[in-house]
């Protein structure tokens, strides 16, 4: 008697023709690949058939999944996409259409649980970077030119929590602030640490209420006497803190550093007030990312490419790179986001959570 086996579709997959759930999908058949044999789904509702690689980097490419995630990861350790494509035997143009399909997914990682966190110190920083000309002025439709990475970084795991590309303006400090109070959980207000840079200290304010402080001298000493009673003072709540670390320097060498307090009480102790492990992945960033080394033929030549970069770079640091400071583990996983380091194929083929 055959026995016959029961396939359910995986829960993230969606009919792309009328957006039908997994729950509507039924085994149809099995095809070949050079990857081993793969699952073909027929819609419930409208009757097309989809492949189970539908929604993840992989669908409708012939090279081997190995060989896709080998050469995107060599380009993630430092390799330029000239020495990989000599090395892995592939044109330039199908290293950046990897790259390309891979930012999306990289994103819905991101998205999907970078979410809803709990930090008790934030590292604020911009990181320098160019596309196609060092001159160029940078704009929103601008191919070419000065580019800034923006980043946060949690300190107690070293997970970045937001990092995007952008023109050094006050608009990209306010967006970098938004962008990463949105991530953390409800009622998490963790100490804020950055450099001299004073863009973050309006944004950084609206995150909180703001207090009207009277002045309790004028009520105890000149109440019932002749003068205009001084105006109330408005601050933000107390309970935010922020510091900035001031770098004086006498050409290229830093010859002083102080640590100044922005926002919070008088008496806040100082101690919080440091971007060392930001500014140690900046120097890390630069060794394993080629669009960010100064002096190099390997520089990116538009924007666009730099933007997929930094989508997929961001996930892979925190989900896929061991942290020798975290003894072995990476950010994510001392965060407490995942239980194990993912491998490229699985930022790969994440579709996203199940409808």
């Amino acid at each position: 008697m055959a026995r016959h086996r029961i396939h359910f579709a995986p829960p993230s997959l969606r009919c792309p023709h009328c957006e039908g759930q997994a729950r509507h999908l039924f085994y149809h058949s099995t095809y070949r690949t050079r990857d081993g044999p793969r699952r073909l789904w027929q819609c419930g509702a409208c009757g097309r058939c989809l492949s189970e690689r539908r929604g993840t980097a992989f669908f409708n490419l012939k090279t081997a999944e190995v060989e896709v995630c080998r050469s995107l990861d060599a380009m993630l350790r430092g390799d330029t996409q000239t020495s990989t494509s000599e090395t892995r035997r592939h044109r330039r143009e199908t290293l950046r259409r990897w790259r390309r399909r891979a930012a999306p997914r990289a994103r819905a990682v991101d998205e999907e649980f970078i979410t809803d966190l709990t930090v008790t110190d934030l590292e604020l920083d911009e990181q320098w970077s160019f596309a196609g000309a060092k001159k160029a002025e940078f704009s929103e439709s601008a191919e070419r030119g000065e580019a800034w990475w923006h980043k946060a970084m949690a300190r107690e795991s070293r997970l970045i929590v937001e990092q995007f590309v952008s023109p050094r303006t006050t608009e990209a400090a306010e967006l970098l602030v938004n962008r990463s109070f949105d991530r953390l959980a409800a009622g998490c207000l963790p100490r804020i640490s950055s450099d001299g840079y004073d863009a973050y200290t309006r944004p950084l304010s609206e995150q909180v209420r703001a207090l009207t402080l009277y002045p309790l001298w004028w009520a105890l000493t000149r109440k019932g006497k002749p003068g205009r009673p001084p105006k109330p003072q408005t601050i933000p709540d107390p309970a935010l803190r922020y510091g900035q670390v001031e770098k004086t320097r006498e050409g290229r060498r830093v010859t002083k550093v102080e640590k100044r307090l922005v926002l919070g009480p008088p008496s806040t102790d100082l101690s919080f007030v440091s971007t060392s492990l930001l500014e140690r992945q900046n120097g890390t960033a630069r060794s394993r990312n080629r669009y960010l080394v100064r002096k190099t033929y390997g520089f990116a030549k538009l924007v666009t490419y730099m933007d997929d970069q930094c989508e997929v770079d961001k996930t892979f640091y925190n989900f896929c790179r061991k942290h020798r400071g975290l003894k072995g583990e990476t950010p994510a996983m001392r965060h407490g986001i995942t239980d194990h380091v993912w491998s490229v194929a699985e930022v790969l083929g994440y579709r996203g959570a199940a409808p």
